[in-house]
């Protein structure tokens, strides 16, 4: 998929910024067309009085990169929407209701395009919050196709303000390349440490209220950007009468300088009040030291308490001093810090980035919980049409005729997939063709057994899990089926596999962009997004949901990465004569000139495509040079594009 990400990377400082790189490449590896859209300018000065950003890099640069973006520049919000408005996905950042306004401008900007809108929430509301910051965070996620959130709390909160679809997908580690571990100086330090951006949300002074109550003699260092200063810090220490024993970093902590922090610490403490993700626990167990933290959002998930780290409750002084305590009886800091682990991100990864992509197909249509059509024959009654599936098989054979320079099928093995009723498949067994059916539909698949059983081998399976060799089958049909099936892409891996080196592919393909959709008979239908189409089949009477899922000619040749196309579209509207397509070509469609018939292609309601392996266009000369070659060959094999 083509995927834009939107949101703050090198070199603005934080966090987020370096999750978004990370998350950028980790898409990119996974075999995504992948580009960052960031920020030139991303707060006004008065809003965030600190420095925004950084000089040093904290991650392996990701390109292409684009820093178009600035809070002052509508102008700039615009022209970056309408470039990625027809990418298959584009995934915001949300941080602060600051950026709201920019962010839902984008998306005004990017209606009518393909792309699917996936806000990414480190925090669905500020942990400091103004009056109008949930009207704010409302209007954004209501825009959204899908919200994705870091914790069961963040989910609650996304519920309580938008209707819009919430994934909970808990963060993964990212950890900077200046973050080298190395074991920490051996022995007890009596050190804690308290590490990152300074803010009440982090619970800093239940710490230091606990760090009075509790060991005499252990000492905290807190490195981090205070949010408002140290001043209010300072005084509390001098209050508590921890004043010496309280070490204060100020300032923002570049990754270079990270390691040096933990080198003589016993153990980093998070006493969050709230919290979204794990990543401070994780920056622990890089630097090899034990983590005490409280129960919240997922930051106690990944320590095993009395293991590698201990839990507190949140906002509970009594409950962190008691923990502070256990920490420090004899052996215990060694114990914990022997049995501490750098974690595998791996996993995490993998189950993050299906929360953003999984349930997408490649040209942005969402097909969550999508389910086999099974008995499709019974619902559908142009299965059983017989004068009208035959006339659709001769076309198909006319077209591979065409292209295979024969006027037979003799001594050739042909698949046909999405068979149901078997009268494409008879018609390509009485061509001469060995033949095999494939379907899901049992009643289609046993009726056509009963009728054509002595001259076509039917299987009931899925496209996707074909039972034949590597490189064997002749010729495959695949005739609007892809918009029924739960995986369009996996059926194309198969077709791939199962393909001769010199073999074709009949694809006829819904646009996703006609204008009258076929099952339902309703215009525009399949232009909508989920929801919406959803609710105009209902309120039309047609159906409870609209299951079938278009792709636009974009979409379809990304699902055809490793072949070559061979596009007949406009000979088959120019040529019925030829391609035996009359019953479907009328009135002044049948009449049009080769360049009007490719002004209508965005709408034109199927492309006639074949798919090869090899480069070899039409052995048949008449109308070839109308025929189109799309040469997808190099976009990643349609296998490998999908490990």
């Amino acid at each position: 998929m083509h995927i834009a990400i939107v949101g703050p990377t090198h070199p603005i400082k934080g966090g987020v910024s370096q999750h978004t790189t990370v998350l950028a490449r980790r898409l990119a590896e996974a075999g995504h067309e992948v580009e960052i859209v960031s920020w030139s300018r991303q707060y006004p000065k008065r809003l965030y009085p600190g420095r925004q950003t950084v000089d040093e890099r904290e991650f392996e640069a990701f390109e292409p990169t684009r820093r178009v973006l600035a809070w002052n520049r509508p102008d700039s919000w615009l022209r970056a929407a309408r470039r990625i408005r027809d990418f298959d996905v584009a995934v915001f950042a949300h941080i602060t209701p600051v950026q709201v306004p920019a962010y839902r401008a984008m998306m005004l900007a990017m209606r009518g395009g393909r792309a699917r809108v996936i806000v990414v929430c480190h925090n669905v509301v500020p942990h400091e919050r103004m009056p109008l910051d949930r009207l704010l965070v409302r209007s954004l996620l209501g825009a959204a196709d899908r919200v994705v959130v870091h914790s069961d709390s963040e989910a609650r909160l996304a519920a309580a303000i938008t209707g819009t679809q919430i994934v909970t997908a808990q963060i993964a580690p990212f950890m900077p390349v200046a973050f080298r571990p190395a074991a920490p100086v051996v022995g007890e330090q009596r050190r804690l440490l308290f590490f990152g951006l300074v803010r009440p949300y982090k619970g800093l002074d239940v710490l230091l209220r606990a760090l009075a109550a509790g060991p005499s003699d252990v000492r905290l260092r807190v490195a981090g950007e205070f949010w408002g200063g140290t001043a209010e810090t300072e005084a509390l220490c001098q209050a508590l009468g921890i004043a010496d024993r309280v070490e204060l970093v100020d300032g923002y902590v570049a990754a270079g300088r990270v390691p040096d922090l933990f080198a003589d610490v016993d153990a980093l403490v998070l006493p969050y009040r709230s919290a979204t993700g794990s990543q401070g626990v994780w920056t622990g167990f890089e630097f090899g030291v034990p983590v005490i933290a409280t129960r919240a959002g997922h930051l106690a998930d990944d320590i095993r308490d009395g293991v590698d780290g201990l839990i507190a409750e949140p906002d509970d002084e009594p409950s962190l001093r008691q923990a502070l305590q256990r920490f420090y009886q004899p052996g215990v800091p060694e114990e914990l810090r022997r049995n501490v682990r750098s974690v595998d991100a791996g996993s995490y990864w993998q189950a993050y980035l299906a929360a953003i992509v999984s349930d997408v197909g490649a040209d942005g249509c969402e097909s969550v919980s999508r389910k086999p059509q099974l008995a499709y024959s019974e619902v559908q009654a142009k299965m059983l049409d017989e004068r009208h599936r035959r006339t659709k098989a001769r076309k198909i054979i006319k077209v591979l005729h065409h292209y295979l320079g024969r006027t037979d099928l003799k001594g050739l093995l042909a698949v046909d997939i999405g068979c149901s009723a078997g009268f494409i498949s008879d018609e390509l067994a009485a061509d001469s063709a060995t033949t095999v059916g494939v379907d899901i539909d049992v009643p289609g698949i046993k009726g056509a057994q009963q009728r054509f059983g002595s001259n076509v081998d039917f299987i009931c399976g899925s496209g996707d899990a074909l039972p034949l060799p590597d490189d064997s089958v002749d010729i495959v049909v695949f005739n609007h089926i892809y918009e029924h099936v739960v995986d369009a892409d996996a059926v194309l891996t198969e077709i791939h596999r199962v393909l001769k080196p010199d073999g074709v592919a009949y694809l006829g393909l819904g646009n996703k962009y006609q204008v009258m959709e076929p099952h339902y008979r309703l215009p525009f239908l399949s232009w909508l997004p989920q929801r919406l189409a959803d609710k105009y089949v209902s309120v039309a009477g047609r159906a409870d949901e609209y299951y079938e899922s278009y792709r636009s000619r974009s979409g379809l040749q990304h699902m055809l990465r490793g072949f070559h196309v061979w596009d007949y579209t406009i000979p088959v509207v120019l040529r019925p004569d030829m391609f035996g397509s009359a019953d479907q070509i009328r009135g002044l469609l049948g009449k049009v000139s080769p360049p009007v018939a490719r002004l209508a292609m965005p709408i034109i309601p199927t492309f006639i495509w074949l798919a090869t392996k090899s480069a070899v266009g039409p052995r048949t000369a008449a109308e070839s040079e109308h025929v189109v070659h799309l040469d997808l060959s190099g976009l990643a094999a349609s296998g490998a594009a999908r490990q």
